[in-house]
């Protein structure tokens, strides 16, 4: 039986600055920006976004600046196509236990912090499945689009940012059997939280035996190696652990 940890994963979003809002001249210049790792990835296969916001300005500012979708002033919203755009829903946690699924509340908080002129504060954000459907983000072959609004009070004004528009294109993984890939999507929670598991090197244990071929390998020994990371720093790896670890830094530097 498997019971993931309480322990709320830090996500990712790397971001490229374009927009610049004030509130007025003598509000804080603050610049939101988004960047994806890549442009192309496979149906179901996590984007790694980077939030950035920046100071632009000459004075220290003050404010929550969080660069999180679970952070109630940051929004991710997402399309595909000409679709227009949704607000992404981070995912709960979701515990295996003897009764079935149970959901789990977890409260993030967050304290205000100063950045000086010139300095930034990055978040980055994996995004898989879309909690508000229950399905991948990228469920369907096609164009899609990401954008971060921000809409929060800083400094006694009122601050409305939205980022640059990021736009990356999903594909069927070539060659994929259709096995792998359902087998693949029953692991998009260890995808998206791996750090709240506690038996992280046998979650996929059955999918990379049966379907070592398949493209979605990467995706889940990367998993692994965040999930490891937590375990061996936090001194709790067991032998076994510590040498899958050390072989997935190797595979994965």
């Amino acid at each position: 039986m498997t019971f993931p940890l309480l322990f709320g994963s830090l996500l990712s979003l790397m971001v490229a600055a374009t927009h610049v809002a004030t509130a007025s001249p003598e509000s804080p210049e603050i610049e939101v920006a988004l960047r994806s790792d890549k442009e192309r990835y496979h149906l179901a296969e996590p984007v790694q976004l980077t939030v950035t916001f920046e100071n632009k300005g000459t004075q220290p500012i003050r404010g929550y600046l969080c660069a999180a979708v679970w952070c109630d002033a940051t929004t991710l919203l997402y399309g595909r196509g000409s679709a227009p755009f949704v607000p992404y829903g981070y995912p709960p946690l979701i515990v295996d236990t003897e009764t079935g699924l149970k959901r789990i509340e977890i409260y993030y908080g967050y304290f205000q912090r100063t950045l000086e002129p010139g300095a930034s504060v990055r978040h980055e954000l994996r995004v898989v499945l879309d909690g508000n459907t229950d399905r991948p983000v990228l469920s369907s072959p096609g164009k899609y689009e990401f954008q971060i609004h921000y809409q929060d009070t800083v400094e006694g004004h009122d601050v409305n940012l939205s980022s640059n528009v990021v736009r990356v294109q999903a594909t069927p993984a070539p060659g994929e059997a259709p096995a792998a890939f359902a087998a693949y999507l029953r692991l998009l929670r260890f995808v998206q939280h791996p750090v709240i598991w506690n038996n992280p090197s046998d979650v996929p244990v059955e999918f990379l035996a049966a379907h070592g071929g398949s493209a979605y390998v990467s995706v889940l020994r990367r998993a692994q190696l965040v999930a490891l990371t937590r375990h061996v720093l936090s001194g709790h790896a067991s032998r076994a652990e510590q040498e899958l670890y050390r072989r997935l830094k190797e595979e994965f530097p």
